[in-house]
C-alpha cells in the first residue's frame, strides 16, 4: 500500500517533471497488498518487514476527512502532499481546505460542522484492526494494568476516531482517559491536558509518553515527562534519533516496565 505521507507529494513531483513527456506512462497504485478494500478506501494500518523488524504505518485513505470537508464545503478535497503523520486530525482538515482555496474565516466557521461530519462517517467505516497492533502491545498493556498504572490516551485523532480506533482494535479497555485532536492546537497541549486530567484524579508518580513520531518526543520536552520513542511508524529512525528521547526502541518487544 502506498503510504499517507509520501507517495500523494511523490506523485506530484514525478508529474510536474513529465508532465510533457509523451513517452512516459503513469502506473499509480499496481497491485497493493491489502486485507480488505476498506482499507484501501479509507485507509488503516498495514505492516511490513524490514531486515526482521516489523514497521507499521498509515496508508493513503483519510476517505472520511475528504468525505467530511465536500459535505460541508462543496469543495473537493485532498490529503495529497499533505505530512498527516504526527499531524492532529483538525490540523489536516485546515491544510486540506487550504489548498482548496478556504480563508481562514470560512475554515473557522465551518469546522465544527465538519469535525462532526468527519467522525460520523469514521464511526461507519473502520475496519477491524485487531490484526495491527504492533509487536509487545499486548503484553506491555497486561502487565501495566496488573500493576495498577494508569494508561490515557493522547492523539491527534478527533474524539470518536480516536475511541473507534482502540475499540476496532480490541484496545479501548485499556485506557482510563484520552486527550483528543480538537482538544489543544498541538501535541504537546495534548499531553499537558491528559497529566492535568491525572492530577485531578489524584493520579501520583512519574508520567511517560510513548509514540512513533518527532512530535511525541517534542510533547514530552514540553511537559516535562519523558519520552519514550519506537521505530514501528514510518518516522525515519535518523529523525527519531536526532529527537533525543530518553529512550528509543525498536519496537515493545524491548522495553523494560520497570523504566515507567
Amino acid at each position: 500500500m502506498a503510504d499517507a505521507d509520501h507517495a500523494p507529494s511523490f506523485w506530484k513531483s514525478v508529474a510536474k517533471a513529465f508532465n510533457s513527456n509523451h513517452g512516459v506512462l503513469f502506473d499509480l497504485f499496481n497491485e497493493p497488498y491489502i486485507d480488505s478494500w476498506s482499507c484501501w478506501e479509507h485507509g488503516c494500518q498495514a505492516t511490513y518487514e524490514d531486515n526482521g523488524k516489523t514497521v507499521t504505518y498509515e496508508t493513503a485513505g483519510m476517505q472520511a476527512l475528504v468525505d467530511a470537508v465536500r459535505r460541508i464545503t462543496g469543495l473537493e478535497t485532498t490529503t495529497d502532499g499533505i505530512p498527516v503523520h504526527g499531524m492532529l486530525d483538525p490540523e489536516i482538515l485546515t491544510c486540506m481546505m487550504h489548498a482548496a482555496g478556504i480563508d481562514d474565516g470560512r475554515i473557522a466557521a465551518h469546522m465544527p460542522a465538519i469535525v462532526e461530519s468527519a467522525q460520523e462517517i469514521y464511526q461507519r467505516s473502520v475496519p477491524d484492526i485487531r490484526d495491527k497492533i504492533c509487536p509487545g502491545v499486548l503484553p506491555l498493556l497486561d502487565h501495566l494494568r496488573e500493576r495498577g498504572v494508569a494508561l490515557a490516551l493522547v492523539t491527534g485523532n478527533l474524539t470518536r476516531i480516536g475511541w473507534r480506533k482502540l475499540h476496532r482494535a480490541g484496545l479501548d479497555h485499556y485506557f482510563r482517559f484520552g486527550a483528543f485532536g480538537e482538544m489543544a492546537p498541538t501535541r504537546g497541549g495534548l499531553a499537558r491536558l491528559a497529566i492535568e486530567q491525572a492530577k485531578r484524579e489524584g493520579i501520583t508518580g512519574n508520567i511517560s509518553l510513548i509514540g512513533d513520531a518527532v512530535q511525541d518526543v517534542e510533547a514530552a520536552r514540553e511537559n516535562g515527562i519523558r519520552a519514550i520513542a519506537v521505530r514501528t511508524g514510518i518516522t525515519p529512525p535518523e529523525e527519531l534519533e536526532r529527537s533525543a528521547p530518553d529512550l528509543l526502541l525498536d519496537d515493545l518487544t524491548q522495553f523494560d516496565p520497570a523504566f515507567i
